[in-house]
């Protein structure tokens, strides 16, 4: 249904546009080896009716539709007709041919160099990335500090509340970390840990400012409470301002880098593999 309102709606607006232009002398557009009709040929050029599929839909009127459809092939004739005059007033100038032949090496290239990227392996192993790293941290360095703090949060009310208390003890053992994290699953406990945050957030974490952001060092920690809740917050881990940020605060950072380098390098090669072919085989021929 939808395709014989659009063929009407084609018919009508190819309609109006004969109207419009019926003081011009017409020959009919061209008809290709297929047998399907243009609707307007203008030189070489021809407009067929796939060309204004999605123009129009079923919830235009008719003579809206016929309206676009005929505003459509009038705009495309006479921007031919304006590309053919160009091509006869501009067509031998050697400044406007330089700057086509370089737009179109360039639109060339960026095809080539999309479709080398698409066959690129983009795989990243932990050791790879870690070595990028490792070369590249100087890039990273820290605006403020990062943290890796080991954070509780738990109701005074609770019946885990004093048995986290006489474990947090041993927060710096494996053993005393793993068994405080067991706490992680009991739905009135929140634990933050094994996540490198901003030193801002991890103040946050604290009420009444209790976080002395002006020292913040490894292996400080804080026991607050107030009249619904316990906090307990152990600074694990510290990188000061300054310093490499650790892989993990920047990880998404220095993935994309990594994998921005890891296509430069292999379209690189590409290109000098290429070149090398070009002159083996002749392609390529280099003055005395």
């Amino acid at each position: 249904m939808q395709l014989i309102q659009q063929s009407t709606y084609i018919t009508l607006g190819f309609s109006l546009l004969l109207l419009v232009s019926a003081c011009v002398p017409q020959r009919d557009p061209e008809t290709r080896d297929d047998g399907a009709v243009g609707l307007i040929s203008v030189g070489n050029s021809t407009l067929f009716q796939e060309d204004i599929e999605g123009l129009t839909n079923d919830d235009m009127l008719p003579e809206d539709s016929a309206i676009v459809v005929s505003s459509f092939i009038e705009r495309w004739g006479k921007d031919q007709l304006i590309s053919l005059e160009a091509e006869k007033r501009f067509g031998d100038d050697k400044v406007l041919e330089e700057l086509v032949s370089e737009y179109r090496q360039s639109l060339l290239l960026q095809y080539m160099t999309n479709d080398i990227e698409s066959a690129i392996d983009t795989t990243i192993s932990a050791a790879d990335l870690q070595a990028f790293y490792q070369d590249n941290k100087d890039k990273y360095l820290l605006s403020d500090a990062a943290i890796m703090p080991l954070f509780i949060k738990i109701p005074r009310k609770s019946s885990f509340s004093s048995k986290i208390k006489s474990t947090w003890k041993k927060k710096k053992t494996s053993e005393g970390k793993a068994e405080l994290l067991k706490y992680s699953q009991k739905q009135d406990v929140t634990i933050i840990a094994n996540t490198w945050m901003e030193a801002k957030e991890v103040a946050a974490l604290l009420e009444d400012d209790a976080f002395d952001s002006r020292r913040i060092r490894q292996g400080k920690e804080y026991i607050e409470k107030t009249d619904d809740f316990r906090y307990f917050l152990y600074l694990e881990k510290v990188s000061q301002q300054g310093e490499p940020a650790p892989l993990q605060f920047v990880y998404n950072r220095v993935r994309h880098a990594y994998r921005y380098q890891q296509k430069r390098d292999q379209i690189k090669e590409y290109r000098d593999n290429l070149y090398k072919k070009g002159i083996d085989k002749g392609i390529v021929r280099l003055g005395q």
